[in-house]
C-alpha cells in the first residue's frame, strides 16, 4: 500500500512496501524535477522526529517565530494558557486595539493548534472577538504567548507499539458565553498514545439544559467519528468494533439509548434519533466516564493548573525528552537475601507513566546488586536511550531492611514499596547528582512543592529483560 499527500509542490508518502516506494520515486522524478529529502523531518512548518520510541511532531521553530514577530520572546511564562475562571465578553466599553494586529495573532495561533491541542480552547475563545477587539481580549491573547514561552518544546508523541483503537471524548460547557449564553462543545479522538482529532467550538444554538448541550456536543463528536472511521477504512485500518465515545453526562447517555425524559427532550428528537441509530447500528457506543477523566474538558473551559496538566498529558502533549525520561531505583537487600529491582518512568510533572519490576536472586549468599545494576542500565538504555539515573541502594536503606525479611515476597510488594518512596527521592537525587557529582543519602530528601497524587494506582506489568 502507498499513501501520498500533496500540498502545492510539497509531497510526502508512506506505506508498507519499500519496492513500491522506489518505483514511485523513480516515476515521479522522470515526470517532474524533484529532490528526494529522505525521511520526513519538516513539512509545512511541522517538525517530525522519528525514532524507536515513535513519532513526535511539534512546531518549535514556528513558536519561536511568532513570539519574535509579536515581540513576546522575552515575556514571563505561565503554566496555563487561560486564567482559571476567565469569562470573556464583547467588552463594549473597553479600549479598542488594532484589529489587524489582533487578527494576525489569532491566525498565527490557529495554525499552531495543528500540533498543540492544549491551546485549542484558548485560541477558539479569543477568536470570537476579532471584529471589535479590546485590551481585555489582547491580554488574553498575550497570555497564550506567555504559556507558549514556557512550552516551546511541546508536541505530540505517537508511541510505537500502542494499541491503535479509535476512542473519543465529548463534553460541553453549559451556557459558558455570557454574551449570548450559548454553550461550548469540545471533543477529542485518540489513536494509540496521542490525539489525532480535536475541536473546541461554540454551539450554534442556545440549549435549554445541560443534557441538551451534551447532546449537541455528542452529535458533533459522532459526525467526526463517522468521518474518521471512513478514513481509517480507506487506509486499510477498518474499525470492526463500535467506536467508544466517553461522556460525563449520564442523562445524555441514557437518552441516546432509550427515549426517556421525553418532556425535556422532545425539541431535540432529531439529534436523539441520530445518536440512537448510530448506537443500534454499532457505529458508536456512548460510555460514562468521571468528570476528572474527561479529556474533552480541556476544550470547553479554563481549568486549574493540576487538572489542565493532567488532561494535557492524557492528550499526549509534552516534550519528547520528558515523555521518555526514566529513572531506575534498585532495591538491594542484605548480601544473604535476594535483590529487587524496580524501574520507574516519570513525565515532566513527576507523575509516574510506567513502573516495572523483576526479582533477581543471588548465588548462595552473594548479593546480586552488581548484576541488578547491570540489567537495569541495559534495560533503560535499550528502551529509553537517554536521561538515565541509577539510584544507589544506600538511599533506600529503609527499604532494604523491609525486603530482607521478605525475600520471597511477590513482585507487587516491591512495586508498592518503591512506588511509595521513589517519587519523593528522585528529584533530590537528580539535583545532588547534577550539582555535586555524587549522592549524599544522609540528607533528608526535601519536599520540592511537587504535586503528587494522594493515592497512586499500580496498573503495571513485570519487567522483561
Amino acid at each position: 500500500m502507498l499513501i501520498v499527500c500533496l500540498y502545492v509542490d510539497d509531497l510526502i508518502f508512506t506505506g508498507n512496501d519499500s519496492t513500491m516506494f522506489d518505483k514511485f520515486k523513480r516515476s515521479m522524478m522522470v515526470e517532474f524535477d524533484m529532490s528526494d529529502l529522505g525521511m520526513m523531518h519538516y513539512f509545512l512548518g511541522i517538525e517530525v522526529k522519528q525514532s524507536a520510541a515513535g513519532i513526535f511532531i511539534s512546531q518549535k521553530k514556528y513558536v519561536q517565530e511568532i513570539l519574535d514577530r509579536f515581540q513576546m520572546k522575552n515575556c514571563n511564562s505561565v503554566s496555563t494558557p487561560t486564567e482559571f475562571g476567565l469569562k470573556l465578553s464583547k467588552d463594549q466599553g473597553g479600549k479598542q486595539v488594532n484589529s489587524t494586529l489582533y487578527k494576525q495573532i489569532v491566525g498565527s495561533l490557529m495554525y499552531l493548534t495543528t500540533t498543540r491541542p492544549d491551546i485549542m480552547y484558548s485560541v477558539s475563545l479569543i477568536s470570537r472577538y476579532m471584529e471589535n477587539p479590546t485590551e481585555l481580549h489582547l491580554l488574553a491573547a498575550k497570555r497564550i504567548f506567555r504559556y507558549l514561552k514556557g512550552t516551546i518544546d511541546f508536541g505530540l508523541l505517537y508511541k510505537k507499539g500502542e494499541k491503535s483503537y479509535l476512542i473519543g471524548f465529548t463534553d460541553s460547557d453549559y451556557a459558558g458565553d455570557i454574551d449570548d449564553w450559548k454553550s461550548t462543545s469540545g471533543y477529542a479522538f485518540m489513536l494509540g498514545s496521542g490525539a489525532v482529532s480535536w475541536s473546541s467550538k461554540k454551539q450554534p444554538i442556545v440549549t435549554l439544559s445541560t443534557t441538551e448541550a451534551e447532546f449537541v456536543a455528542a452529535t458533533s463528536c459522532a459526525c467526526q467519528a463517522i468521518w474518521l472511521r471512513k478514513i481509517l477504512e480507506e487506509l486499510h485500518f477498518k474499525q470492526e468494533e463500535a467506536t467508544t465515545i466517553y461522556c460525563d453526562n449520564s442523562s445524555a447517555i441514557k437518552l441516546s439509548k432509550n427515549p426517556v425524559l421525553h418532556g425535556r427532550s422532545k425539541h431535540i428528537d432529531v439529534k436523539v434519533h441520530f445518536l440512537r441509530d448510530l448506537t443500534k447500528e454499532g457505529v458508536i457506543d456512548l460510555i460514562y466516564c468521571r468528570n476528572e477523566d474527561q479529556v474533552a474538558d480541556i476544550f470547553t473551559k479554563p481549568l486549574k493548573k493540576a487538572a489542565f496538566q493532567k488532561l494535557r498529558k492524557l492528550l499526549g502533549v509534552g516534550t519528547l525528552q520528558a515523555q521518555i525520561f526514566c529513572a531506575a531505583a534498585v532495591v538491594c537487600a542484605r548480601p544473604e537475601c535476594s535483590c529487587g529491582i524496580g524501574i520507574l518512568a516519570f513525565d515532566e510533572t513527576w507523575l509516574p507513566v510506567r513502573c516495572s519490576l523483576g526479582v533477581i536472586t543471588g548465588d548462595s549468599g552473594v548479593c546480586a546488586h552488581t548484576y541488578a545494576n547491570t540489567l537495569a542500565l541495559s534495560w533503560l538504555a535499550k528502551n529509553f536511550g537517554r536521561h538515565v539515573t541509577l539510584l544507589t541502594p544506600r538511599l533506600f536503606y529503609g527499604i532494604s531492611v523491609l525486603t530482607s525479611s521478605t525475600q520471597h515476597a511477590p513482585p507487587q510488594f516491591f512495586v508498592d514499596i518503591v512506588w511509595s518512596v521513589a517519587p519523593f527521592c528522585i528529584p533530590y537525587v537528580l539535583r545532588e547528582h547534577n550539582n555535586a557529582g555524587n549522592l549524599r543519602p544522609e540528607h533528608n530528601p526535601p519536599n520540592r512543592d511537587m504535586e503528587m497524587p494522594l493515592k497512586s494506582p499500580n496498573p503495571f506489568g513485570p519487567l522483561r529483560i
